[in-house]
């Protein structure tokens, strides 16, 4: 064999090697981008329910309670959150913001034990969902309850 040659084949077997390497180095960190984009799509999901409950609660909307259901002092002439007031609770209904939905509205209350005002099963099954879970008082009562709240991606 001229001396050409034998250089030449270690050269390329050097390159596969290398090759074969940097492939698989780069597969490995893809595939960690992927699951990294996967984490960051169910954060997302995840501050958006967030968000919908602190709206539910430091706000107040008359026609829906899911929207803003907080007490309104007249005494203050402002809302008081983290204190939601209970008789606006039997008009709640569903909604939707864009690809959010709400499946499900509950209070659980010290002594009145878990109260649904809504649930959709038929959404927690057909897609992505979370349940978000936030401590309120309930006016008139002056009890502590848990808002629980399941929202779904369509």
């Amino acid at each position: 064999m001229p001396k050409g040659s034998i250089f030449s084949v270690d050269v390329l077997l050097a390159f596969l090697f290398c090759s074969f390497l940097f492939a698989s180095i780069a597969s490995s960190e893809f595939g960690f981008l992927l699951e990294a984009s996967g984490f960051f799509k169910s954060f997302e999901l995840e501050e958006k329910a967030l968000m919908l409950a602190d709206f539910a609660v430091k706000s107040r909307n008359l026609e829906n309670p899911l929207l803003g259901s907080a007490f309104f002092d007249p005494e203050k002439r402002r809302l008081v959150s983290n204190l939601l007031d209970s008789s606006l609770f039997q008009s709640a209904k569903p909604v939707s913001f864009g690809s959010l939905q709400v499946s499900s509205f509950s209070l659980n209350a010290k002594g009145f034990g878990r109260k649904p005002v809504f649930f959709n099963p038929k959404l927690e099954l057909s897609g992505k969902c979370i349940a978000v879970q936030r401590f309120v008082m309930l006016y008139p009562e002056m009890r502590k309850a848990v808002l629980e709240m399941v929202v779904c991606e369509s």
